[in-house]
């Protein structure tokens, strides 16, 4: 499409994620073209990000299958998202990458339909409240008992705007706050 000063814009194609459609294309000295509009295809690279690396992590755990995870933020929190994830079965091979410019990268195999594992002992998620919150949705529709744990800042925090929806729900949440 021209902007009426001559430029092309680009509209994304309706229904696809990532990937947009050239509705116009540079126009030669003559003002006209016969070229039809083609997708733009390629690839960025973002910087890590500590909200998705725990997502990603989880959604791996949950998965059935290896995930191939490139740039996980390397940080205190999304490791311990990593470690209650592995004391729950799933298998997580990471290590840190030049590619990903010191993220984290490796893969993670879930546990799949079959579900985590019961730990043993209580799963320590340090200070990482994103951990608690989505660890209590995601184990909730599990027929197991865990007890999530933190440091006294964590131990500290509200945990009822996350227990309350899913008690409610009916799963079987004990928060000691």
């Amino acid at each position: 499409m021209l902007d009426g000063e001559g430029a092309a814009t680009t509209a994304g194609a309706p229904g696809t994620a990532g990937e947009a459609t050239t509705t116009g294309v540079a126009l030669g000295a003559s003002g006209a073209t016969d070229a039809e509009p083609q997708p733009l295809r390629g690839a960025i690279r973002v910087p890590s990000d500590k909200s998705l690396s725990h997502r990603i992590a989880l959604f791996s755990a949950l998965a059935q299958g290896t995930s191939h995870v490139q740039g996980l933020l390397d940080s205190l929190d999304v490791r311990s998202t990593l470690g209650v994830i592995e004391a729950l079965g799933a298998k997580v091979e990471l290590h840190a990458s030049e590619v990903s410019e010191g993220g984290l990268s490796g893969t993670i195999t879930g546990w799949g339909p079959a579900g985590p594992r019961a730990p043993k002992e209580a799963l320590d998620c340090g200070n990482s409240g994103t951990t608690v919150r989505l660890l209590m949705g995601a184990l909730a529709g599990f027929d197991i008992s865990v007890v999530l744990e933190g440091d006294e800042s964590l131990s500290a925090r509200p945990m009822q705007r996350v227990a309350k929806p899913l008690s409610l729900m009916g799963a079987c949440i004990a928060p000691t706050e």
